[in-house]
């Protein structure tokens, strides 16, 4: 029973520091719940309309983000299910955000756990590796250091490379963790035993997961895949049948976003846009140098544990080799590794503890050996925390907080923000936006060059007036702190002592 409570006040304690973005925004005069942190930045808007747009009575998501028309709404079942939940409550997209992140973050903490008890049968040391896993990372912010942040690694800044970094994502990175984590490890147990219940948990777990993450898909069909080769003397011919029911449960989310592409050339740009590609694979190498050398150990001296240290070895050897694959989203092929990453490279560190340290024959080296070992995989959070508990972006204000309220009073129509501040009252509205979210955008770099040149550059009233009726522009956000449009063409709709809205007379 202790441990149960160590567990939870470790879970209280983490949770304390995913929730610093919320009291450091405090602090600089913001909302609690309204964040915008470093690195998800504008990402938060779009799940935030999501949430909007269900408690409005939307149940298919919309891009709200970009002005051309679109077919076919978005089906996301997490989303959909979090922002049910927030309509039932009452609460507002910020604070359904915002709880439902700090929820999957514990739940991911709990996921580490149980996974930890496939390992380890003693309670403490399943604590203690949960610990450890919660909390390493890799050596990247050295590299972000020396090249003045041109170089940013897998373990750094990406919400889904170790589970320490899920602490500021959002609700699905974790949620997509966990998934992942159930989804492969009930393949593995079902290659052991041959439970058809566990091929079943695997199968839906893996379609659940698709349905709103689908770039992770060739991890879980090559890593079974590979894992069915290596260990075939175990099986008959007639596995092939729940390993194809497996295939075929993942098919139908894929089914699903390959229709919208075809269907949809708007869904097909937007899938185009989400470029996130993966740092050099020497970097990331380089990166995570120590979680992999203790992984490696750890699959070769975990010897009470069956097959299973084998087969995190491969589920991260292939995830680490799929991110450097030449793919214009390679980095997402390492999403879900951040469990079985932490908890292999403890079973290195508990080999090298308490079987290698105790050889070296002076206290002094073994010392020296454990503070090394310990900076390469604790440093790394005590750089990046900091950096990632900050807000940026914007502090709200009630004068951006009544230009909103303004907006939502209008009918719906097109609006064109500057890109900055005003973006920030849009997001959670009926309206569409010009230029909004940079993967969310159509042709968004284009689009913001045109929204810039209209906002800041010397042109005529009469010029501008004309630009925004070609654009099909119903609305002008304006920051008066910022923006040089001039306006005298436009019809004033709402004014405060910070902000406009102008209305655009049609031609």
């Amino acid at each position: 029973m202790k441990i149960k409570y160590q567990l939870w006040a470790f879970i209280l304690a983490m949770l304390c520091v995913a929730i610093t973005p919320n009291i450091y925004s405090l602090v600089h005069g913001s909302s609690f719940f309204e964040i915008y942190h470093f690195p998800m930045g504008t990402d938060t808007l779009v799940y935030e309309s999501y949430l909007a747009q269900v408690k409005s009575g939307a149940y298919l998501f919309h891009d709200h983000f970009t002005s051309e028309p679109q077919r076919i709404g978005i089906v996301n079942i997490f989303w959909l299910s979090i922002g049910i939940l927030g309509r039932i409550t009452g609460a507002a997209p910020e604070v359904t955000f915002t709880l439902s992140r700090l929820i999957f973050f514990a739940l991911l903490i709990v996921a580490t756990y149980k996974t930890a008890g496939l390992l380890w049968q003693n309670e403490k040391t399943r604590l203690q590796a949960t610990v450890f896993t919660t909390t390493i990372a890799g050596l990247g912010y050295l590299f972000m250091i020396f090249s003045s942040g041109k170089i940013i690694t897998l373990d750094l800044f990406k919400l889904f490379s170790v589970i320490s970094n899920h602490a500021f994502g959002s609700a699905h990175i974790s949620a997509a963790t966990i998934l992942t984590t159930v989804c492969l490890l009930a393949f593995h147990k079902w290659s052991e035993e041959k439970k058809l219940s566990q091929i079943v948990i695997a199968s839906i777990s893996g379609a659940a997961l698709l349905q709103f993450q689908p770039y992770i898909v060739p991890v879980l069909v090559f890593i079974p895949m590979f894992w069915l080769f290596l260990t075939r003397e175990k099986h008959s011919k007639t596995d092939i049948l729940p390993f194809l029911f497996y295939l075929a449960a993942l098919s139908l989310p894929v089914i699903y976003h390959i229709c919208t592409v075809v269907l949809d050339p708007f869904t097909a740009l937007r899938y185009a846009a989400n470029i996130t590609p993966s740092a050099p694979f020497v970097y990331n190498l380089l990166a995570f140098s120590v979680i992999l050398f203790l992984c490696g150990i750890g699959a070769a001296h975990k010897k009470d544990a069956g097959s299973l240290p084998s087969f995190l070895a491969l589920w991260i050897f292939t995830s680490f080799a799929a991110a450097h694959l030449p793919f214009r989203m390679n980095d997402r092929f390492f999403q879900g590794t951040a469990i079985a990453l932490g908890l292999l490279s403890y079973c290195g560190f508990e080999y090298l503890t308490n079987h290698y340290f105790p050889k070296l024959n002076s206290a002094f080296k073994q010392k020296a050996a454990f503070i090394a070992l310990a900076f390469c995989l604790w440093s790394g959070p005590c750089f990046t925390i900091p950096l990632l508990t900050k807000t940026s972006v914007l502090q709200l204000s009630p004068a951006l907080t009544s230009l909103q309220a303004a907006l939502e009073s209008l009918p719906q129509g097109i609006i064109l923000n500057d890109g900055r501040t005003t973006l920030f009252a849009s997001h959670k509205t009926n309206h569409w936006m010009y230029a909004g979210h940079w993967s969310d955008t159509i042709d968004f770099d284009e689009k913001m060059k045109i929204s810039d040149w209209l906002y800041f550059e010397e042109n005529s009233p009469q010029k501008i007036l004309s630009e925004l009726q070609k654009l099909n522009i119903d609305y002008v956000l304006y920051d008066k702190s910022t923006d040089r449009m001039k306006t005298s063409a436009l019809v004033t709709l709402y004014e405060n002592d910070s902000y406009a809205i102008f209305g655009v007379p049609k031609p």
